[in-house]
């Protein structure tokens, strides 16, 4: 194996290892218990029928987790599906690395890129428990993102494949992935549809003309949304949380939200030192871009950027309309982020061809290169944060854990293995344990519940620790009637994640 593969491997697994390795202690929180318990009782098909009716239309992936759910086997599944996931949303970018860059490209070459891309990506993740961790949400929003790219990558091998029952079998899985996708969450699909009728318009500006598959990919996002926005349990949920509608409010929170996002990333992350690296990447390989400059050729650099601002804060509108403008919980705000992220890498792609026509050269110096490759590896490391302090140290813990427990970090893999070496994780594995235990040693309709405490940031739900994470439904799952819960303080509260 080439020298280049093994050292980005290397480092892939270095960084990937504790979001792995962590998972193991993973568990339920909030409405997964819920969930767990009307599917057990119903079955996945007929659970799903419920919310639908009653609560949510996002239909697949109130299917998926309620099928889950239904397994007895369920709280394993619970612990390897972040696994699960990580991987898929590696393959997923692997795949779309190779589809939108063309196989010119070694598999080597795409492998590294896809690598450096990855850990970038994931590096920018704003919480990562939600992200990947709480069933409850991975399925719905970084599950939404991941399917995306497939479906983008499998629209960018259709056109260039010339035998006929090959584009059929290519077209059929795309449009179900769409169909899954529309089930999953609402921004992602809006910004899905977004970017089909950018496609769409882009075909009749162009060639004077509609494509039939783009024209048909949009109508199939667009019919299925319609499925789960218009859903009965979707109207009963938007009336719990709606406030009084003023469209000069929604506009203004909605330009706002996509300026900030956009703005923070830029300046909180080393996103602009990455694309000074990634544009002298496409300056070496670009007599390997023949197909990637085929797929934008035409396409300018500052409308995909004005399309990028008006398909987020068309979404923005969408939701706030719904729901009235306010801050947005960070699982949904990972959506936005992972995004822009891909977003930004398309601009980027498309300015590279826009100024490479203007004989614009990218080259940089070696030492450069090397510089900013260590700004941006100390944002995978560090997060640009790195304290000391006593905040989150378990009384009982052995001095090595003790050590660990003093660092405090904003990277999601440095924090990974420090929750991991500090004890954390394995305490809220235990305390899992414990209050289990407590309900089946329970003979009354009672039980004394232990809050969480020294928590594992990680895989720790920050919002549902008490009341509503106090899993009400698990005493049903496990002695098969509902218990009330007694809270008890056993140590300082988990600490509080600003909002955004």
């Amino acid at each position: 194996m080439p020298k280049r593969f093994l050292i980005a491997l290397l480092l892939l697994l270095l960084l990937f290892f504790p979001l792995v390795w962590i998972s193991q202690y993973n568990y339920p929180s909030g409405d997964d218990f819920y969930m767990a318990s009307l599917a057990k009782r119903l079955g996945a098909l007929e659970a799903t029928k419920w919310w639908y009716f009653n609560e949510a239309g996002r239909y697949s992936y109130i299917f998926l987790q309620s099928l889950i759910s239904t397994s007895n086997s369920w709280l394993v599944i619970y612990k390897a599906f972040p696994v699960v996931l990580l991987v898929a949303g590696f393959a997923s970018l692997y795949y779309f690395v190779r589809a939108f860059w063309g196989r010119a490209l070694t598999k080597t070459t795409s492998f590294i890129l896809a690598a450096a891309l990855y850990a970038l990506l994931i590096s920018l993740t704003p919480d990562i428990a939600t992200a990947f961790y709480w069933l409850n949400t991975n399925i719905q929003y970084a599950g939404a993102v991941f399917t995306s790219l497939v479906i983008f990558a499998l629209y960018i091998d259709f056109y260039r494949i010339a035998k006929t029952s090959t584009r059929v079998a290519y077209a059929l899985m795309i449009a179900i992935l769409i169909i899954i996708l529309a089930g999953l969450n609402e921004v992602s699909i809006l910004l899905f549809i977004a970017t089909f009728g950018f496609i769409n318009l882009l075909f009749i500006l162009k060639f004077k003309r509609s494509d039939k598959w783009a024209l048909a990919f949009f109508f199939v996002s667009v019919v299925f949304s319609l499925v789960s926005f218009l859903a009965p349990g979707t109207h009963a949920r938007v009336l719990e949380v709606s406030a009084e509608f003023h469209p000069l409010n929604v506009l203004a929170g909605a330009v706002a939200l996509t300026l900030y996002l956009l703005t923070e990333l830029l300046t909180t992350t080393p996103l602009l030192p990455a694309t000074i690296i990634y544009l002298a990447f496409l300056n070496q390989n670009r007599d390997k871009l023949d197909d990637l400059s085929a797929l934008l050729r035409g396409l300018r650099s500052h409308w995909i950027l004005l399309f990028i601002l008006l398909a987020i804060t068309a979404a923005n509108s969408v939701i706030f309309a719904a729901v009235g403008v306010n801050s947005l919980p960070d699982r949904l705000k990972n959506v936005y982020v992972y995004t822009i992220f891909f977003a930004w890498l398309v601009f980027v792609t498309a300015l590279f061809f826009d100024l490479s026509d203007k004989k614009f050269n990218f080259s940089v110096p070696n030492w450069v290169t090397g510089a900013l490759a260590l700004f941006v590896l100390g944002f995978l490391l560090t997060g640009y944060k790195l304290e000391i302090g006593r905040g989150n140290t378990i009384p009982t813990a052995s001095r090595s854990q003790r050590f660990f427990s003093l660092i405090s970090t904003r990277s999601v893999y440095a924090q990974a293995y420090l929750d991991i070496l500090s004890g954390r994780a394995e305490r809220f594995s235990a305390q899992n344990e414990e209050r289990e235990q407590r309900i089946r040693n329970s003979e009354g309709s009672s039980v004394d519940f232990p809050l969480y405490s020294y928590v594992p940031e990680t895989i720790f739900i920050q919002d549902v620790n008490h009341p509503f994470g106090a899993p009400y439904w698990l005493s049903v799952i496990i002695c098969g009637e509902a218990k009330h819960l007694n809270y008890v303080e056993t140590g300082p509260p988990p600490p509080q994640k600003k909002k955004f």
